[in-house]
């Protein structure tokens, strides 16, 4: 039970008199999403961050600052910037910028990965097998002794 709408937020929303703000455009909602967040400071250059140099001429006027910086994990071609917590500008990694990969061209690496894994699979089993048979082979071969050849005590 919610204090303040005296019921529970699901009951609520099951109703259907719940309206969510939603972000006015994407870019809010972008902002909204992305969790990662790391401290960096402003050099003339830019920002250094994974090896990568991000650039916005907004960034000139906060050189030697420490800024907050958030970004998507899987597109580190940008950076959204932040200075005391108010968004200051979106940052470009020049270098990786013009980078483009396809939904096709994942799911192409993807597949010949999961192929040369399966093959490379198959063959250590093969390989087990082939072990296995030459193992039964050699027990087969070899005569079993009635006698142990092992001292139990002093007199035997």
């Amino acid at each position: 039970m919610h204090a303040t709408i005296k019921e529970t937020p699901l009951a609520l929303w099951n109703e259907g008199q719940f309206l969510p703000n939603l972000p006015e455009n994407m870019e809010d909602l972008d902002l909204l999403l992305l969790h990662v967040a790391k401290t960096r400071k402003v050099h003339s250059d830019g920002i250094y961050f994974q090896g990568l140099k991000y650039m916005n001429t907004n960034l000139a006027a906060y050189v030697n600052e420490s800024v907050i910086i958030r970004y998507n994990p899987r597109d580190l071609a940008e950076i959204k910037v932040f200075y005391q917590d108010q968004f200051l500008c979106s940052a470009i990694a020049d270098e990786i910028s013009s980078y483009k990969v396809s939904m096709d061209d994942i799911a192409k690496a993807r597949r010949k990965l999961s192929t040369a894994l399966k093959q490379e699979l198959q063959f250590h089993k093969t390989v087990s097998e082939e072990a296995i048979q030459l193992s039964q082979r050699t027990e087969e071969l070899t005569p079993v002794s009635s006698t142990s050849k092992l001292k139990r005590y002093i007199h035997e």
